[in-house]
């Protein structure tokens, strides 16, 4: 029997061309199915399976998704009459692993969300709101992290009384500081990556993680020495509100925030925690491979109307050269 030329040498080639894969910082072609599971999740965090992300640590922790739904309520108003569709502006603005205080560092030890409504034309300010679905009481958890999150507007109420504007961004850092400041609905739309009608579809903005979302936060005690992580931001301008009192008015919509979370128990839970083999990929690894922030984060692929504004997210725009994209 005669030998194909060169056969021996196949086996030696293939595990040469394997290791060449994953070298110069990009994953290579056993890794990316691992990097694959978590880009998915990234891109639909409300209904892909779970996959740990490729955060930069040896600890492991357990998955848990959170969904929280959050009516808005718009004063400022005088002499309303119950049930009357006015209009009425707001912003939220969701940093999952806290807020950062006016300083440049972490204001808190839980997941920042602030929100604020008023009168369309007034100025708001955006006000740190505890949230009402957190993992677990704080006394159990031990210690946490954003795996993925999104955000959306789901407006509702009748299509003839539709009005407004919505606008949506993602940035790695906050928008604005809660609690400080005021602001008119048209600043904040300035910061966001795109405008759009209201309509009738729901608007979602999808969020990232940066180097401090991959740090654990502890509940109880806040690290100071951190700023802020990654942030969404949600505005509505002029948006139809029905008047319950003379004073206040119901947004015709609701705000629903999703997100995954690593956590570790604390130590008297009695529940345990096994190490974990590193990730063979990076964060940057993951998140080099999108073409366009932009349309990944607001899915504007599928609305095409959109009128978008790029204003944020500029180092993730332009793909780096020769970069594989990973294949959701």
């Amino acid at each position: 029997m005669v030998k194909a030329k060169n056969a021996s040498k196949q086996p030696v080639r293939a595990k040469r061309l394997r290791k060449r894969a994953g070298r110069g910082g990009q994953p290579g072609l056993v890794d990316r199915a691992f990097a694959s599971n978590y880009m998915r999740l990234l891109a639909d965090p409300c209904g892909a399976p779970f996959a740990h992300p490729p955060y930069g640590s040896v600890d492991s922790g357990y998955l848990v998704r959170t969904v929280e739904n959050i009516p808005i309520q718009a004063g400022g108003y005088t002499g309303l009459t119950a049930g009357s569709v006015v209009a009425a502006d707001f912003a939220i603005q969701v940093t999952p692993c806290g807020f950062s205080s006016q300083s440049g560092v972490l204001g808190g030890n839980l997941p920042g969300l602030s929100y604020a409504a008023i009168k369309s034309g007034s100025t708001l300010t955006l006000a740190a709101q505890a949230s009402t679905c957190y993992i677990a009481t704080q006394t159990a958890v031990r210690k946490f992290r954003p795996v993925a999150c999104c955000l959306k507007f789901l407006p509702y109420g009748p299509y003839n009384s539709r009005q407004g504007l919505i606008g949506m961004g993602y940035n790695g850092g906050q928008f604005q500081v809660p609690n400080v400041g005021t602001y008119g609905v048209g600043a904040l739309l300035t910061q966001c990556m795109v405008t759009m009608p209201l309509g009738a579809e729901k608007h979602e903005v999808k969020w990232l993680p940066t180097a401090i979302d991959q740090e654990w936060q502890d509940p109880l005690v806040t690290d100071t020495s951190q700023a802020a992580g990654g942030s969404v931001l949600l505005v509505g301008a002029g948006v139809d509100a029905t008047a319950l009192t003379t004073t206040v008015a119901q947004i015709n919509g609701y705000m629903e925030v999703t997100t995954v979370w690593e956590w570790t128990p604390a130590t008297s839970s009695g529940l345990s925690v096994m190490a974990a083999a590193p990730s063979p990929v990076t964060i940057q690894n993951v998140l080099s491979t999108i073409g366009n922030i932009a349309d990944f984060v607001l899915g504007v692929a599928s609305t095409p109307t959109a009128q978008r504004l790029v204003t944020f997210g500029a180092n993730y725009v332009n793909r780096r050269a020769m970069t594989p994209r990973i294949e959701l």
